[in-house]
């Protein structure tokens, strides 16, 4: 469903929410937290000093955890736009292992 809603997607708000949902793993809490965002982090190791200074402007109210609405307003999503799907992405996820 969210594969289909994404290819109509120009803006994709669908690609933004799941990649939070993907990032939401321990706990599934709806916020992402640095130590969720290791394997990003470690992944992207050349763009590493660019990666800190993005979450502190994604971090809005400085909670060391960025939300869902935070994640896509960084990102440039309009907020009426941003609906939590994570259950749906976790279940999904879940089925695959």
């Amino acid at each position: 469903e969210m594969l289909k809603s994404a290819e109509k997607d120009k803006n994709h708000v669908d690609a933004v929410i799941w990649k939070f949902c993907d990032l939401d793993v321990h706990p599934q809490d709806r916020f992402v937290t640095r130590r969720e965002l290791l394997f990003v982090v470690a992944t992207i190791k050349p763009m590493e000093h660019c990666l800190a200074p993005f979450l502190d402007i994604c971090d809005a109210n400085k909670d060391r955890k960025i939300s869902l609405h935070e994640w896509g307003g960084c990102l440039g999503l309009d907020q009426g736009k941003i609906q939590d799907k994570c259950g749906a992405v976790h279940k999904k996820n879940k089925g695959r292992k």
